[in-house]
């Protein structure tokens, strides 16, 4: 009698490691799509964080890291931005007087001989 009861309770003992196991394996593949995605700059899903343990600080951990991550790529992306705009603009600025000058250059070159329009547009194109 002894021995089928010893034999029973291992049955159950292997079960509930191997359920175990299963569980946490299932729990590592998760974890694992989920990283993924944090490297592929896809924060939509997140660790479980649901239980107590070692495993859920170390998801806790790698969260925040995400979220810092997050933060730090949309930070760069207006940062980006605000740098485009600005040359853009730096360089529209540029050419609005730039084609003036040549405007003006082009009108004191097809007009030699006439000193008036020429000294005015020469005027123009001096620094203030």
């Amino acid at each position: 009698m002894m021995f089928g009861g010893c034999i029973g309770l291992t049955a159950v003992l292997c079960f509930g490691i191997f359920f175990f196991l299963q569980t946490r394996k299932k729990l590592y593949q998760r974890a694992e799509k989920i990283i993924d995605s944090y490297i592929n700059n896809e924060y939509s899903c997140h660790l479980p964080q649901d239980s107590e343990g070692d495993i859920y600080y170390l998801f806790a951990a790698v969260e925040q890291l995400a979220t810092m991550l997050q933060a730090k790529n949309e930070t760069d992306h207006k940062t980006k931005e605000f740098l485009k705009n600005t040359i853009s603009d730096i360089s529209h600025q540029l050419k609005t007087p730039l084609a003036a000058l040549m405007m003006y250059q082009e009108i004191i070159e097809t007009e030699p001989d006439n000193a008036d329009t020429v000294r005015e547009f020469s005027k123009k194109s001096e620094p203030p």
